[in-house]
């Protein structure tokens, strides 16, 4: 029987291989981690980085097939926007043409200039576990758009 010191353990969360929760190989890198705690990772940084392997090159699998729980449950998404103490409701679309329509209902509805500069901080809970995670930047909106669906699909 091997000591737990000689078990590989979960780069990210440090943890072992559980019967629910296999370590694997998610590049070609020799480290190993939990699907889970990969994509939960990808999910965090969505839209800024971690598509591919920092040091191998290798694409990373996508983690909506790893935290969204199947059957995939989904609905049309709203997102809540808090602003000057009141909260708008906007059903979201997913892709570029979705974002562009969000953030023009919000300059709309917030009787801000075209022009204006958004600075969007996404709030959403995680789609497997629903650990509520701060996602920034117009590069998470479509997680965003992702989490909403599941989300109001639970509803």
């Amino acid at each position: 029987m091997q000591a737990d010191d000689d078990l590989p353990i979960c780069w990210i969360c440090l943890g072992h291989s559980e019967p629910d929760r296999p370590l694997t190989h998610p590049c070609r890198c020799p480290s190993w981690c939990h699907a889970s705690c990969v994509a939960r990772w990808q999910l965090q940084s969505a839209g800024t980085r971690y598509v591919f392997c920092d040091f191998c090159s290798s694409e990373l699998p996508d983690w909506k097939s790893v935290l969204t729980p199947t059957p995939s449950p989904t609905a049309p998404a709203v997102m809540n926007v808090n602003f000057d103490n009141k909260t708008y409701s906007f059903q979201v679309l997913p892709g570029a043409n979705g974002y562009m329509q969000f953030t023009e209902a919000i300059r709309k509805a917030f009787h801000l200039p075209d022009d204006s500069e958004l600075n969007i901080t996404f709030t959403c809970d995680e789609p497997s576990s629903g650990c509520l995670l701060t996602l920034s930047g117009p590069g998470a909106y479509d997680a965003a758009v992702h989490c909403a669906s599941v989300s109001a699909a639970r509803r």
